[in-house]
C-alpha cells in the first residue's frame, strides 16, 4: 500500500470538500435515514441524562450538521457545541443549516487543520466523530490528541465508520464496541 504524507492526505480532503462537498448530503443518504435514531439514544445517554450540568461538546468534522441537528434539541442554554471540520465551505453551510434550528446551546464554528485539535488541555465533555475516522491519514495522533482535550470521565462517540481501515484498527474498533454495548445497547 502506498504511503502518502499526512499533509498531503488532509490537503486533498480539505479541497474535495471545499470544490465539490455541495452534494455531501445526497451522496450519503444512509447517514440521513440510518443514523438519526442511533444519535438519538446517545443524546439520551449523554446529553439529556446530565442536563442539570454544563457540558461543552466538540463534533470532530462537523461536515453540514448533521451531529449538531439530532443532538441539539437536547442541550441548554449551558451548553457549548463546537462544529469543527476542515471544510471552511462545510463549515459556511453548517452555520446555515443551524441556525434557524433556534437551539438554545451555544454554537461555535471553527475550521480544523486536521491535525492537533485546537483547544485547552481536559476542555470537552464529549467528542463526536460521524463518518470521519477514514479521513485522518494519522489515527494514533488523532486519538492522542482526542485523549489529550477530553476531561476525565469525559466520552468519545464513534458513528458511521462502515471501511475496511476502521475496521482493521484494533484500538479503534475495540473502543467502539465498548461504546455500543454500554451507552447504545445500555444507555446510561
Amino acid at each position: 500500500m502506498l504511503e502518502y504524507p499526512d499533509k498531503l492526505v488532509l490537503r486533498i480532503n480539505e479541497l474535495y470538500y471545499t470544490l465539490g462537498g455541495e452534494d455531501y448530503d445526497c451522496s450519503h443518504e444512509e447517514i440521513l435515514i440510518l443514523e438519526p435514531p442511533r444519535w438519538k439514544r446517545v443524546a439520551g445517554a449523554l446529553v439529556a441524562n446530565s442536563a442539570h450540568q454544563k457540558k461543552t461538546i466538540l463534533d470532530v468534522g462537523s461536515g453540514t450538521g448533521f451531529v449538531a441537528t439530532v443532538l441539539g434539541p437536547y442541550l441548554t442554554d449551558k451548553d457549548q457545541f463546537i462544529c469543527l471540520d476542515i471544510s471552511q465551505k462545510f463549515l459556511d453551510q453548517c452555520k446555515l443549516n443551524l441556525e434557524n434550528k433556534k437551539f438554545k446551546c451555544q454554537l461555535v464554528y471553527k475550521q480544523y487543520n486536521g491535525m492537533l485539535l485546537p483547544f485547552e488541555d481536559k476542555s470537552i465533555d464529549i467528542l463526536t466523530l460521524n463518518s470521519v475516522l477514514h479521513h485522518i491519514p494519522n489515527t494514533e495522533l488523532f486519538l492522542g490528541e482526542v485523549d489529550r482535550v477530553l476531561k476525565r470521565g469525559g466520552y468519545l462517540v464513534i458513528g458511521h465508520e462502515a471501511n475496511r481501515r476502521f475496521y482493521k484498527n484494533k484500538a479503534v474498533w475495540t473502543l467502539y464496541r465498548i461504546l455500543y454495548v454500554f451507552l447504545i445497547r445500555h444507555p446510561l
